[in-house]
C-alpha cells in the first residue's frame, strides 16, 4: 500500500488549517508553530469516504468553497462533487 503526503502552503498557514478543518472536516493532529502566520509543519488527518456526501458539500460551500458542480449520483453508484479550490485565499493571506 502506497501512502500520499500531500505538502501544502499558505501565505497564513493558521487561517489556512481553521478553514480546511472547518470546511473540509481536516483534524488538526499536530502543529509546530512560529510567531505570526507562520507554521514549520503541521499534521491533518482527513477520511477520503464520507459518509454524507450533502452535509460536506453544505459545510464547504459554507466555508466559503468555490464549488465546480454540487452533489449528484454517479453511473457506478457512488455520489459526488468537486470544489475548485480549497479556500478563498483573499481570507487567508
Amino acid at each position: 500500500m502506497q501512502t500520499i503526503f500531500p505538502i501544502l502552503r499558505y501565505n497564513n498557514a493558521r487561517a489556512a488549517i481553521r478553514w480546511l478543518c472547518a470546511a473540509s472536516g481536516f483534524v488538526e493532529v499536530f502543529r509546530a508553530s512560529e510567531q505570526g502566520a507562520f507554521v514549520r509543519h503541521a499534521r491533518l488527518r482527513l477520511v477520503v469516504s464520507i459518509e454524507d456526501p450533502d452535509a460536506h458539500y453544505e459545510r464547504a460551500l459554507g466555508a466559503g468553497a468555490k464549488i465546480l458542480y454540487s452533489p449528484k449520483d454517479t453511473d457506478f453508484g457512488s455520489r459526488e462533487a468537486n470544489q475548485l479550490r480549497s479556500c478563498k485565499e483573499e481570507r487567508l493571506n
